[in-house]
């Protein structure tokens, strides 16, 4: 049964309706469930909990406007229950709004600071969103600080080993090598013999007797990756490339934050470098598969290759891993895109969002959304705000130029369109697909 429900009713057949609703709920048929609790709804006089529980299957449902009524409605009935507080977070989660999240989630947590539900999805509303550093802190804190003290209620070895692996893997992901091995250190205090506990160690013995060959860190090896990268002649050959790249993979001992090299310069380097990259990029996601730069880098490469579902598949995945705003921005545009692409609007139009909730300043998903709402014709005022915004942003660009190509070209106005490509074209724009377009429409 879904928690906090309350079962009281005004008549048995209300309570059956109820009853069933829930029971449908937990096999997930949704569909099922609804239409047995706006039945119930109907001849009940006890709002709340079925109000509740309508929530959750509108939000199975993926109708999200209505999961979030119904469960304010349940909360004003009962602001201090917990359970339809946190039902409301995670209905403003799914919609984006961080901040909101957060917010409930916390008021639940100032009448019940131990409440274990409330703390996992803190700290999974922070980690969805990128800010790892707040969820060790929740982790760290609030919860493994206290469990010595007051074990419940993580009163299980395995939770909380669960947690030290977390913490782990967040301080890798943000490059805090000083962290991860105080927390090495502590877990092995607590579980000498944990298995996965084992495994890390030996990894982290392993990748310490690498050492590059003419780098003494990190980040001298990821710039003379870049540099190379910069001409043709800069790499020997492709393997000369790959070589670069493995050295880096082993320095980073799992942490992939420099491997994300600016993908525009690939083009620069031997054709055949692209399959190699790919191939690696694929035994690193196999180890290492919530890392959002490796799932983007090989949705830009799968893009590449022309593998649209692929590139899809992965910058799916991207956008539900941690990264910074900027970086789950542009992964939130690219899927948007490719969701466009595929004629999937709507979804698109969430992507992109989605894209400019976690950046406003991010001008090529701004005008993504434009073109999008005018393709799928929706009201051309709010597509000619956000147009306006990405060229307020960045008007000199020649992306924003051809966008700004494109938007015309959805309109009908193909004569503006040819205009603006022509512009991007003269500042530098992409010119092969510029030319493509142009040749359209006869120019």
């Amino acid at each position: 049964m879904i928690e906090g429900t309350n079962y009281s009713s005004s008549s048995g057949l209300a309570s059956r309706l109820y009853i069933d609703g829930l029971v449908a709920l937990e096999e997930e048929s949704y569909e099922e469930a609804l239409a047995l609790l706006l039945e119930a709804e109907k001849s009940s006089s006890t709002q709340s909990g079925i109000s509740y529980a309508i929530s959750h299957a509108y939000f199975g449902l993926n109708e999200i406007d209505n999961a979030l009524y119904y469960a304010q409605e349940a909360l004003s009935a009962e602001p201090v229950n917990s359970w339809y507080r946190l039902q409301v977070a995670q209905i403003r989660l799914a919609q984006g709004y961080y901040q909101e999240t957060v917010k409930e989630i916390e008021l639940v947590l100032t009448n019940e600071p131990r409440h274990r539900d409330a703390l996992v999805a803190l700290v999974d509303t922070h980690t969805k969103m990128g800010f790892l550093t707040e969820a060790n802190t929740v982790i760290h804190d609030r919860i493994l600080a206290q469990h010595s003290t007051y074990p419940q209620p993580f009163n299980h070895d395995w939770e909380t080993r669960r947690w030290y692996e977390q913490l782990y893997r967040n301080y890798e992901s943000l490059g805090d090598q000083e962290s991860v091995q105080q927390i090495l250190m502590e877990w092995s205090e607590k579980y000498p013999f944990d298995e996965q506990l084992l495994r890390l160690l030996s990894q982290q013995s392993s990748s310490d007797e690498i050492k590059p060959r003419t780098n003494s860190g990190v980040q001298p090896l990821t710039d003379e990756i870049v540099i190379r990268s910069g001409s043709p002649e800069g790499f020997t050959n492709a393997r000369d490339a790959i070589e670069w790249l493995h050295q880096l993979i082993h320095l980073q001992t799992g942490h992939s934050k420099t491997l994300h090299l600016d993908l525009e310069l690939y083009g620069k380097l031997p054709s055949d470098f692209v399959h190699e990259i790919l191939n690696y990029a694929s035994l690193l996601n196999d180890r290492f598969p919530e890392q959002g730069e490796i799932l983007s880098l090989m949705g830009e490469m799968y893009l590449q290759q022309g593998d649209v579902n692929q590139a899809k598949r992965y910058f799916s995945g991207a956008v539900k891993s941690p990264g910074s705003r900027q970086e789950k921005s542009e992964w939130y545009r690219k899927l948007g895109e490719l969701e466009a692409a595929n004629n999937e609007m709507e979804s698109a139009l969430r992507s992109f969002s989605l894209s400019t909730r976690y950046d406003s300043n991010n001008a090529m998903a701004w005008a993504s959304n434009a073109i999008t709402l005018v393709s799928a014709n929706s009201e051309d005022a709010q597509a000619n705000e956000f147009m306006e915004k990405a060229l307020e942003l960045h008007s000199d660009h020649p992306l924003i130029m051809e966008k700004y190509g494109d938007y015309f070209e959805a309109m009908g106005s193909y004569e503006q369109a040819t205009i603006w490509w022509q512009k991007a074209l003269k500042t530098g724009g992409r010119a092969d697909i510029l030319k493509q377009k142009m040749v359209k429409y006869g120019n």
